[in-house]
């Protein structure tokens, strides 16, 4: 029987060797390997699993980087350590501890938990909490109570731009759908008026606005109007940011109009009592061609406020997501009406669930803005890891009245607690190698080393030596050794 506390080439190779004594050419082409420094369980992100801390990472010639320091040394152990494929784990620990962390494993991950959003407080079906906090990402450092100027709004119809003004058809959009309140916003009167609270200055703060606009060409030709888009003061007609562009026909007269989506963005900066600032489109009519209702703007623009500074939480109340989109997709899940106001915005879930998590249900802290969900992002429901999916594609607006939606790998069963979830990424610099064994011990594991099944012939032959090189600098133990011992 094979001690694994002793490792050598012979062991190595017992693992990697074919049927003949030879190796799969096609496999044998890994030439690193991993020295970890500890183990521990993935729980409550990542049910029954173990990441394995990479230290370092040594190459076939003995060379030493560390992976979350150096870009091509994180892009290593990506490309040596694959998701779904088997590696070799052996400890520097008496047998008698964590032999469950030891021999041959299947890889589900490489990188760090880093949670996005979660409702879990415990694994339960009910365990979950039906409202979320949100703060200005990381919070804010200033003393005392700062004035809340934050709202986000979105359109539910689509706009004619048809208000004929010197020649030139203008605009000033609507948006009827409130996403997040605040007496300031009318959505009646169309523009965000600095009335209650009078102004930033006295509030002890600075805002910036946003909007999206979806500006659609329903006309069959080409126009040569330019088209203006401005986030302005509709008082003083103080112009804060602007863009000019044209818009080309629909293909082939086949679509009935071509979109083109325009962000803008003004600076943080102080507002004074009663302005009125509002989102306008001015179309340029130099094409003798365009009508009236051929410049539309389209249901899911947006326009909201971001604050530098806020005391101030945001709630999101359940229901969080609904399964679907516009077209009933059951692989697509739409998230509500606050969660994508927030999305994108510069806030982060803020509260903390201490008081009424399950025993042993921690939770990393959340320390990333809910912004730029990723392809590859994690979501699961019910704290169920046969209900976990893997995010496919990210659809900002592109659900009912401009929604954030997510596609996923596989369709969400029907009956889900969708309000039951957990948002995390594994962020991308290779800290840790996941497989799918379960540390059943609580307690410091130790170092070991973690090998591919495969390796160059390179690695095979100098692997002793530079094992003993580790020795020798200390970075492996004294009870790790290696000699092919069996009994």
């Amino acid at each position: 029987m094979a001690n694994y506390n002793e490792i050598s080439s012979n062991q190595v190779g017992s693992n990697i060797r074919g049927s003949y004594g030879g190796l799969p050419v096609a496999e044998k082409n890994q030439s690193y390997f991993v020295y970890f420094n500890g183990a521990g369980g993935t729980g409550p992100e990542i049910i029954g699993q173990t990441a394995f801390f990479c230290s370092y990472l040594i190459d076939e010639v003995g060379n030493i980087s560390i992976p979350n320091q150096n870009a091509i040394s994180r892009l290593n152990v990506i490309q040596n350590f694959e998701v779904g494929k088997k590696v070799d784990t052996k400890m520097e620990q008496p047998t008698t501890q964590f032999t469950e962390l030891n021999g041959t494993n299947v890889i589900t991950g490489v990188g760090t938990i880093t949670n996005i959003l979660f409702t879990e407080t415990g694994s339960s079906p009910g365990a979950y909490t039906s409202s979320l906090e949100f703060q200005q990402g990381g919070g804010s450092a200033i003393e005392g109570d700062i004035d809340n100027y934050i709202f986000s709004a979105e359109k539910s119809t689509e706009q004619n731009v048809d208000t004929i003004v010197g020649g030139n058809y203008y605009e000033t959009s609507s948006f009827e759908n409130v996403l997040i309140s605040n007496n300031n916003f009318a959505s009646t009167f169309d523009s965000y008026s600095f009335d209650n609270p009078a102004n930033t200055i006295d509030g002890g703060t600075t805002v910036r606005f946003q909007t999206t606009l979806k500006i659609r060409n329903y006309n069959q030709a080409d126009l040569n109007a330019e088209i203006g888009v401005n986030i302005y003061d509709m008082d003083t007609f103080v112009v804060f940011d602007s863009v000019d562009f044209t818009l080309n026909a629909p293909y082939g007269g086949y679509n009935p109009y071509v979109e083109q989506s325009v962000t803008l963005l003004t600076p943080y900066q102080n507002f004074t009592n009663n302005q009125n600032i509002a989102v306008r489109i001015i179309v340029n009519n130099t094409n003798a061609g365009f009508g009236s209702s051929d410049i539309r703007i389209g249901e899911g623009s947006t326009f909201r406020l971001l604050q530098r500074y806020s005391t101030t939480n945001i709630i999101a109340s359940s229901p969080y997501w609904e399964i679907g989109d516009y077209s009933q997709n059951p692989t697509i899940i739409t998230a509500s009406a606050i969660l994508s106001g927030l999305y994108n915005g510069g806030y982060r879930q803020s509260q903390s669930f201490d008081a009424d998590l399950e025993d042993g249900f921690n939770f990393n802290p959340i320390r990333t803005n809910f912004d730029q969900i990723l392809i590859g992002d994690r979501i699961r429901f019910e704290y169920n890891e046969d209900k976990r999916f893997n995010i496919s594609e990210v659809l900002p607006g592109g659900g009912p009245n401009g929604r954030l939606c997510l596609k996923l790998d596989g369709q969400v069963p029907g009956g889900t607690e969708l309000n039951h979830f957990l948002l995390y990424r594994l962020t991308d610099d290779a800290a840790y190698v996941i497989v799918d064994v379960e540390k059943d011990i609580a307690g410091s594991t130790g170092g070991g080393i973690m090998i591919p099944p495969f390796i160059s012939k390179e690695l095979e032959k100098n692997f002793d030596n530079i094992l003993a090189d580790l020795k020798d600098k200390n970075i492996l133990q004294n009870n790790l050794s290696f000699n092919d011992q069996t009994t």
